[in-house]
This record gives C-alpha cells, structure tokens and sequence, in this order.
C-alpha cells in the first residue's frame, strides 16, 4: 500500500515539480536566514550573556515557524492540488494565515512537552550519574553500563516520543483542506483519524530517510521535500 502511495505520489509530481520549487527555496531560505542570525549573534563585539543566546536560539524556533507557516499553508494545499489534479487556487487569505501561524505555534510547544515527558527518565540519570561522579569514584564498568543504559532509555524515548506525535500529522493537511476551521479543530481532527494509524504512518516516515539524509547536501532538499510532502499528502487521502 505504501509503495503505491509513494508512486501516486511521483506521478502527481512528474511534469509539475517546478510549481513547488519557488516555495521549498523560500522555506530554505528563511530557516538559513534565521539560522545564520543565531550564529550572528555568537560573532558581535559585545560580551553577550550565555543566558540570552540560549534564549534567542530557543525561541528563533517557534518565530521561524511563525514567520513560514502561511507559507507551509499554501505549499501543503499545492500539494492537495497536484495530487487531485483540480486547478482550485491555493491562496490563503489572512484568517487562514494567522490560523496557521496559531497552528504551527501549538504544535511546536506541543511537541516540545511530550518530548520532556519521554526523556524525563533518561536526563534525570544523566544529572544522578554526574552528580554521583563527583560526589565518589565509580569503576569504569559501573558508569560504562549506566551509560549504556541511558543511551538505551534516550533511544527507546526518542522512538516513543516519534511514534506518539505522529497523532498531530495530518494537522496542517486538516487546515489546507478545510477552509474555515481553527487550529484546535484541525488537531482534533488529527488525534480522531490518525488513531490506530500511528505506528504506520512512523514508519512511513522513517523509510524517507536515506532520501532525507541527502538534504545535508544542500541542493538534493529542492527534489526530496516536494516528493516527501507530496508522499505525506497521498497518505493522508488515500489511507
């Protein structure tokens, strides 16, 4: 069924690709823009406090996503489009612009909570073995398999923490189609139809990732982003 979604997927793509370049470079180029302000600020002849440049690199996060989400709106209902084969617009007007922004915002914090819930375990070890580090000295077999076992406990919580979120996916794809709900609708939309569905769509997603590593070069992201995201779009509709 995947296999099929993902060829539905590239045939909807095939001789319209270059309709979804124009906003995969501006999304590349506003996350680069924020990122080199972060590294900007590291480089000014002031002596900056620690405490504020880790909380204008917390908090560039949620303003970029704030500042693209009209545009990851209109991208995600061009993707609706292709894969429909209709020629509706795929504007957003100002309410749907300000929804996405209220949207993206949530589920960014979102996100961020069930994170600090799932490896809540794995740091609270990391402070006690520090901290029993200093305090008296432990063989280097002990702290070898408490290492270990942190790893595993980060690892097992990063893969919990995957699959649960994948409950909010379709969020933005719920927005795009819908014109007129709002942020919470969509998310509630999101939880009651992704339910049962969360393993498979994490793994749908995981099998992008040789693809997705390639972004680290730069240019491959122009190709890879649009077939990902229009992947995403033919699961959300078809499954």
């Amino acid at each position: 069924m995947f296999a099929q979604v993902k060829l539905s997927a590239r045939r909807a793509l095939l001789g319209e690709e270059l309709s979804v370049l124009p906003g995969t470079f501006l999304l590349m180029f506003f996350f680069l823009l924020f990122s080199l302000c972060n590294a900007g600020l590291t480089v000014l002849p002031y002596d900056i406090p620690p405490s504020v440049l880790s909380a204008t690199a917390f908090l560039s996060a949620p303003l970029a996503l704030f500042c693209i989400s009209p545009l990851k709106l209109r991208m995600q209902r061009r993707y609706i489009l292709l894969y429909s084969g209709t020629r509706s617009s795929d504007g957003v007007d100002f309410e749907s612009g300000v929804n996405s922004c209220i949207l993206n915002l949530f589920l960014f914090f979102i996100k961020l909570f069930y994170f600090a819930v799932y490896e809540a375990v794995p740091f609270v070890a990391v402070f006690f073995l520090l901290k029993k580090l200093r305090e008296e000295n432990m063989s280097e077999k002990i702290v070898l398999s408490i290492a270990i076992g942190i790893a595993a406990a980060f690892l097992i919580g990063a893969v919990t923490f995957f699959i649960h979120i994948q409950k909010y996916s379709r969020a933005e794809f719920y927005l795009a189609s819908y014109r007129g709900i709002s942020p919470l609708e969509a998310i509630s939309l999101s939880i009651k139809h992704t339910e049962g569905k969360l393993l498979n769509t994490a793994l749908f997603k995981i099998g992008f990732i040789p693809w997705l590593f390639l972004c680290i070069f730069g240019l491959p992201v122009l190709y890879v982003l649009p077939y990902y995201k229009q992947s995403l779009t033919a699961l959300f509709i078809e499954y």
